[in-house]
């Protein structure tokens, strides 16, 4: 019975391990996103939850659905924030979606992330 109760404290240490490295690489991604679209002066928010970095290009998730003109203002939003994301899913292809990889793989995200922005910038 004791041996069962050390494995489960065990497995329980290396999830709790493995959701701090998770969140600080999504920590890191999550900065480094911040930085690219600071200095290209984008109109997007990123943060990160847990692990998980979001980016909105549109304000997309700032409308109120009970809101005058919803319907018109979430068509308008949606592919400004749906171009950018398909845009940034096929530069820095899927790599990128754990967040409990090595610094150098999240640099590499970050900088094919830049030059989505970049070209987005640029338009």
């Amino acid at each position: 019975m004791a041996g069962i109760r050390a494995r489960a404290r065990s497995e329980a240490d290396r999830r709790e391990v493995g959701a701090a490295t998770a969140g600080h690489t999504g920590d890191l991604l999550c900065a480094r996103l911040t930085e690219s679209i600071e200095e290209l002066r984008l109109p997007f928010v990123v943060y990160n939850i847990g692990s998980i970095v979001h980016l909105d290009a549109s304000g997309l998730f700032r409308l109120r659905p009970g809101g005058a003109d919803f319907a018109g203002r979430f068509a308008l939003r949606r592919p400004r924030n749906t171009e950018p994301a398909m845009a940034c899913a096929a530069e820095a292809g899927r790599r990128f979606t754990c967040a409990a990889l090595t610094d150098d793989v999240i640099d590499d995200a970050a900088e094919r992330f830049g030059l989505v922005f970049s070209a987005i910038a640029a338009r």
